[in-house]
């Protein structure tokens, strides 16, 4: 396997890079083999859904396209369905036989592969958006577009792979320098920015040119340049928490891109966000919690939050989260998240979930609020999601303790019953430690249990950093219980109406 371990010359990346073979994610290869089993009922269109989830599968199938492309053929393929119809079904399943897979090849590399899996995510949430807005905005070919921000960073993910020790090394220094130093630090260490590289590549790889147009910063006051990298970097920023300075920004140019208000862009947002977040479930567990976008509810406290505002229980937005959780999963947004492309299957429960945790944060005043799984050995609740304030970004990786499972779930029955906060607190301590949150779980942390459609504790929402404008702890309580509970009664519903129409 290469790997590189120092800087090169522009000419020596690309002489490296060259025949380099490209891996891809662990569920692509599981995706394309459940396809080839039905090879004789499959379309292009069944592949390309596949191929356009991973980027670097994504770059692969270009790659291959255009070495196989006849000298008679003029025009660019510029979509992989195109490419997929042109090359043929039987001969696309031979030809990409074999794949290596990221996930193996970094079993031993647990840092390197978080770094590769957190830029995958961000080109599958850019991509889905991209897809999304061309829609919005009538775009004929809305894969191109899908295309150009999906491989926008490709440069980034093959430096990961190929040069995971530089890669880390950049990271490293990025978080103590300004973003506007990116290209003086990938300079440093790699001895070249990675745009150089990007473009390069792009060249002697033979991509479209119409991709290289729609990747290509110095063509932005092109509407569907402006699509793409709009996309990517509305994709960059939010992939940092819902209070990064820059979303405004990004959501006031989104507007002036699709000419829509800016309730319908926040809400058209939400739905596309959610229905990414099954996406990228559907590749890989990641090892840090996903950060859920602000359900159209809460849009107003999060941009009085981000104006400086002060927080605290606020009981006219927890009767209108109660409410909202009340009311049977919405039916109606399959249009927004259809423009994506994608199989939205869980939407409604992380939907639920988001409506939660965002109430737990905006109406109760916790800054911090985190949605865990029991894993599939009973012996740990693993972080899936976080939604928060600007604190809770460092808590992403947050474990409870591990436990045998009849432990665990013993625990986890006793917290479900606790009727008093100190009973609680007193289960809580036994599992997060004050180095994992931070803080003495016996002050300001409260959580509790959601039974699954067994009757078992499989999931548990945890909140603390209690605003000091919040109402008294025995109350908060009260509120979150019914919150939490709320939610599991919706869940569970959804899941009743679910399995009456399979």
């Amino acid at each position: 396997m290469l790997i590189i371990c120092s800087p090169l010359t522009l000419e020596g990346w690309i002489a490296r890079l060259r025949e380099a073979r490209i891996p891809v994610l662990r569920r692509s290869v599981e995706a394309l083999l459940e396809l080839m089993r039905r090879e004789d009922e499959v379309v292009a269109r069944d592949i390309s859904n596949v191929i356009l989830r991973d980027p670097m599968l994504t770059l692969s199938v270009l790659r291959t396209l255009q070495t196989l492309r006849p000298n008679r053929q003029i025009a660019d393929i510029t979509t992989i369905e195109h490419g997929v119809m042109m090359m043929g079904v039987s001969p696309f399943f031979r030809q990409f036989q074999n794949l290596s897979i990221v996930e193996d090849l970094f079993v031993e590399n647990p840092v390197v592969l978080r770094g590769f899996m957190e830029v995958t995510t961000r080109a599958q949430h850019a991509a889905l958006h991209a897809r999304n807005w061309a829609a919005l905005r009538s775009d004929i070919e809305s894969d191109e577009i899908a295309i150009a921000a999906l491989l926008h960073d490709m440069a980034e993910l093959l430096i990961w792979f190929f040069a995971p020790q530089l890669a880390i090394e950049i990271a490293d220094r990025m978080k103590s320098v300004s973003p506007l130093r990116n290209a003086a630090v990938q300079q440093a260490v790699l001895g070249v920015r990675l745009s150089e590289l990007q473009l390069a590549l792009c060249r002697e790889w033979l991509l479209p040119n119409l991709l290289r147009s729609l990747m290509d910063e110095q063509q932005v006051h092109r509407q569907r340049v402006r699509n793409a990298l709009l996309a990517v970097a509305f994709a960059r920023h939010s992939a940092h928490g819902w209070w990064d300075e820059a979303l405004p920004d990004d959501l006031a140019e989104i507007e002036n891109l699709l000419g829509l208000p800016g309730q319908e862009v926040k809400r058209n947002i939400y739905w596309v966000e959610l229905a990414a977040i099954t996406n990228q479930q559907y590749h890989a567990e990641s090892a840090v919690a996903t950060w859920l976008p602000p359900a159209p509810l809460f849009f107003h406290h999060y941009s009085n939050r981000l104006s400086g505002a002060q927080y605290g229980f606020d009981s006219e937005l927890l009767e209108q989260t109660l409410h909202y959780l009340s009311c049977p999963v919405a039916a109606g947004h399959a249009a927004t998240y259809n423009h994506a492309h994608i199989t939205a299957r869980n939407i409604g429960a992380i939907d639920t979930v988001a409506s939660a945790m965002n109430g737990i944060h905006a109406a109760l005043g916790f800054d911090r609020v985190l949605f865990f799984d029991v894993d599939e050995s009973g012996s740990l609740l693993v972080p899936r999601y976080i939604v928060g304030g600007r604190s809770a970004g460092n808590s992403r990786g947050l474990h409870f303790s591990a436990l045998d499972s009849p432990q665990l779930s013993g625990l986890l029955r006793q917290m479900r019953d606790a009727t008093e906060l100190a009973q609680l607190r007193e289960i809580l301590a036994q599992l997060l430690s004050v180095e994992a949150c931070g803080r003495n779980p016996a002050e300001q942390c409260m959580a509790l249990p959601l039974l699954d459609d067994l009757g078992q504790c499989g999931s548990l929402i945890y909140a603390d950093c209690l605003s000091p404008h919040a109402c008294g702890e025995e109350e908060i309580f009260t509120q979150f219980r019914n919150v939490v509970m709320a939610a599991e009664k919706r869940m569970g519903a959804d899941q009743a109406g679910r399995a009456k129409f399979k």
